[in-house]
């Protein structure tokens, strides 16, 4: 009986630990308003004209929001995508993040920043 009472509460936090969306808005660009960062970065391209960069994270974590397996269009294009794959990479975003969006339908993480 222990035991099913125990599973039942692990499902339960599972499910209560869902990602959902969210919408974190930085307009007066406060440096520590918005905190991010990402691990294992892989699948990254870049796309000057519109000058933005979108990669596969395994996890990121915006304040106290974590997603996992996520696309992320991040606004810059100033960053190197010829790595080597098989070193553990991160991603964390620096200057004023303005905003952070991101969709649990569709799993992408939109990121501004300002410089």
């Amino acid at each position: 009986m222990k035991k099913f009472i125990l599973l039942g509460i692990v499902i339960l936090t599972l499910v209560a630990q869902a990602n959902s969306s969210f919408n974190i808005n930085n307009k007066n660009y406060n440096y520590d308003k918005i905190n991010a960062y990402c691990l294992e970065i892989w699948k990254t391209t870049k796309n000057n004209s519109k000058y933005i960069t979108t990669f596969k994270a395994s996890l990121c974590r915006v304040n106290e929001n974590v997603v996992r397996n996520v696309t992320v269009i991040f606004e810059d294009n100033d960053i190197n995508i010829n790595y080597d794959v098989s070193k553990k990479l991160f991603f964390a975003p620096v200057g004023y993040i303005s905003y952070a969006k991101y969709n649990s339908n569709t799993n992408i993480w939109k990121l501004g920043e300002q410089l």
